[in-house]
């Protein structure tokens, strides 16, 4: 739908799109072992998704943090510094709730680490 709206940074939307489909394959590949008994095979095809996506999560970083902020006004704006409003900020957003997602759980697993002692 925005695939051609971010002359800013053209790969914004194949970011989101490619985030979302490791995102389901990674959770097919979880479910998989249970039901179809793939064994060892469904882990390493997850331990390969799940590489791809931390590199893929990097380079939407550098995509989405090298543009900010754009010009969000199609008709005043040049053509190489427009975005729209709607992609840019999902996406800029999505990362940035991933990074205080990882925030939280770093910060409870030094809390129940340290705080809590072995139990």
């Amino acid at each position: 739908m925005y695939q051609f709206d971010c002359p800013a940074q053209r790969y914004i939307p194949i970011y989101l799109l490619g985030s979302g489909v490791v995102t389901l394959l990674l959770a097919v590949l979880n479910i998989c072992p249970c039901t179809a008994g793939f064994g060892d095979h469904s882990k390493v095809w997850s331990c390969f998704t799940s590489v791809f996506f931390f590199c893929w999560f990097i380079a939407g970083n550098v995509w989405i943090y090298s543009s900010y902020e754009p010009n969000y006004n199609k008709t005043t704006a040049p053509i190489n510094t427009y975005c729209n409003k709607t992609l840019y900020l999902f996406a800029f957003w999505t990362t940035n709730v991933n990074y205080i997602l990882l925030g939280i759980l770093l910060l409870s697993s030094f809390c129940r680490c340290f705080l809590c002692g072995d139990d």
